[in-house]
């Protein structure tokens, strides 16, 4: 059994209730975030290249997001550079990705806002798949592709080990 499938078992077994788990089942749900984008993620490009790729972040990504997203409980991504404006940063995400930009070495944490609710976050880093579409050099067909799609795009230009965003989860008591 591969971590994957053993996060997945593990998420099938959280409560609705955050309680004092609420950081591990935060860290679970972003787990499951991130290997689920990326494996759909290399299923599009193995399948249909970089366009392809797009097209899962576009559609997929907030379907994956909304199947972790329960009762009190949601789940999302986001970045200071945005590439879908749905993906804008809350305020108090806002400042957490500015430490994160000042500092991309800092670990996954939580953070108990005004409101009461939880806040998870954890770094999301540029790896070698990303950099098909938010790299330097872009294939002609990607960069198109973005413009029409994206046409405030501010998603590009990543190294690999760069820092891209957040994931993040929240928990608000019901």
């Amino acid at each position: 059994m591969n971590r994957w499938m053993l996060a997945a078992l593990t998420m099938c077994a959280l409560t609705a209730s955050a309680g004092d788990n609420f950081e591990p089942q935060a860290a679970v749900r972003v787990q499951l975030l991130g290997a689920q984008l990326k494996a759909a993620l290399q299923g599009s490009m193995a399948a249909g290249g970089p366009v392809a790729a797009i097209d899962t972040c576009q559609l997929q990504a907030p379907a994956i997001a909304a199947g972790l997203t329960e009762s009190g409980w949601s789940v999302g991504r986001t970045s200071e550079r945005l590439r879908n404006p749905a993906n804008k940063p809350s305020p108090e995400l806002m400042a957490l990705l500015r430490e994160y930009a000042a500092n991309s070495e800092l670990p996954a944490r939580a953070t108990l806002l005004e409101d009461g609710s939880k806040l998870y976050v954890s770094p999301i880093k540029v790896g070698p798949l990303c950099l098909n579409c938010h790299g330097t050099e872009l294939q002609p067909e990607v960069q198109r592709q973005l413009s029409l799609r994206y046409p405030e795009d501010q998603a590009t230009g990543y190294q690999a080990g760069d820092f891209r965003g957040l994931f993040w989860v929240r928990y608000q008591p019901q």
